[in-house]
């Protein structure tokens, strides 16, 4: 095999890998939490924005009540060709008619990778929270899915 064919092959490769259009764990969480199942997992999608103008992208999560009390929340989130899918046990508490959310996760990511902490307000409608890290800074806003999309649309 010529060396440029070897490189085609490595360079699709890894072109497949970064692009991030399957994440299996995060697909089958999103499958189980489908309406009408019977779990309390519920399904989420919106956008992430960071401070920095223009960066942001789309953020789907699955969310499911723990009997300790904590949410576990199964994020998936796009920037450019990028997807990273990563669980977070968020504290919660109630207060009025939302939930109050607030955690950290290690993130283990070649793009953005390190330490985030999470801070925010869970309703029935919406889950809005802010996100720090020693890269980026920004928010997030999701809402109920009630519309299935495939998973690599825009």
């Amino acid at each position: 095999m010529k060396n440029s064919s070897v490189a085609t092959i490595v360079a699709l490769s890894l072109s497949s890998l970064l692009s991030g259009c399957y994440s299996p764990g995060f697909q089958k969480a999103w499958s189980d939490a489908r309406p009408g199942n019977t779990s309390n997992a519920q399904r989420w999608e919106g956008r992430w924005e960071s401070y920095r103008p223009g960066v942001g992208g789309r953020m789907r999560a699955v969310l499911s009540p723990q009997a300790d009390g904590h949410v576990r929340a199964y994020f998936e989130a796009r920037w450019k060709c990028f997807l990273t899918a990563y669980e977070v046990s968020l504290n919660s508490s109630r207060k009025g008619g939302v939930t109050l959310l607030s955690g950290d996760h290690l993130l283990n990511s070649c793009v953005g990778g390190g330490l985030y902490t999470y801070k925010g307000t869970l309703s029935p409608l919406e889950l809005r929270a802010a996100y720090d890290s020693h890269h980026d800074k920004g928010t997030f806003h999701l809402e109920p899915s009630v519309v299935l999309h495939p998973p690599c649309s825009p």
